[in-house]
């Protein structure tokens, strides 16, 4: 039974990892154009899924640092606190002896190995670089947005056209329930805007090598 329980633990900790490097990268495709998170909420199962799609390189590497890691505590850390016990252990014991206030902290410093320090240290290194995953998925998305950004502004022509209620829009990107599109009106086409729209009514997908739109049903 204890397997099963960590393997549960290390399930939940893979869903969370996939769930925040999604969650990062989306933030950062949205704030490109300001779009509202909340109106474009994806559900849960895409999250996950997106998450292993951006995450899966990203995953190779940071197995990798984790080897790279282990070998360090292994042939490093292991062996600095060793060396710090039975170098220093006996000398802080003897002077938190000698002040009656820090006797009962005093306990067997020269006889403990300083494994508290490994898992501390560990702890330290894991949640840095779940920082910095975080913070380098966001940097991908933001990257991702600009890219389309300049596309999409370049040429009113260029992206996936869509048809709204009688508007052509250039698609931005769709969560589970709206839409975002980017639109010009005529009175004012060099100044586009966003306009959201429910993915389910129905509208007119236009594809640049397509001479006529064709009309679909996203739901």
């Amino acid at each position: 039974m204890k397997w099963l329980q960590e393997s549960a633990v290390i399930l939940a900790m893979v869903v969370a990892f996939l769930f925040s490097a999604s969650t990062a990268y989306y933030d950062g495709f949205l704030s490109v154009f300001d779009l509202d998170a909340a109106v474009l909420e994806r559900s849960f199962h895409l999250v996950i899924y997106r998450g292993w799609v951006i995450a899966f390189m990203p995953l190779i590497i940071v197995l990798a640092c984790v080897i790279a890691a282990g070998l360090g505590f292994a042939f490093i850390i292991r062996p600095t606190s060793a060396w710090l016990a039975e170098r220093y252990g006996a000398t802080i014991t003897t002077w938190l002896r000698a002040r009656s206030g820090l006797r009962k902290y005093a306990g067997s410093l020269e006889e403990t190995d300083f494994t508290w320090l490994e898992h501390v240290l560990l702890a330290v290194l894991l949640l840095l670089a779940l920082l910095m995953a975080l913070v380098y998925f966001e940097g991908q998305g933001k990257a991702r947005a600009e890219e389309l950004r300049v596309e999409l502004l370049s040429d009113p022509t260029n992206g996936l056209r869509i048809t709204v209620e009688g508007q052509i829009l250039q698609l931005i990107t769709c969560g589970s329930r709206m839409c975002a599109g980017l639109a010009r009106s005529t009175s004012a086409p060099a100044q586009p805007h966003i306009v959201y729209f429910d993915v389910a009514n129905r509208f007119d997908q236009t594809l640049r090598s397509a001479p006529a739109s064709t009309t679909m049903n996203d739901s």
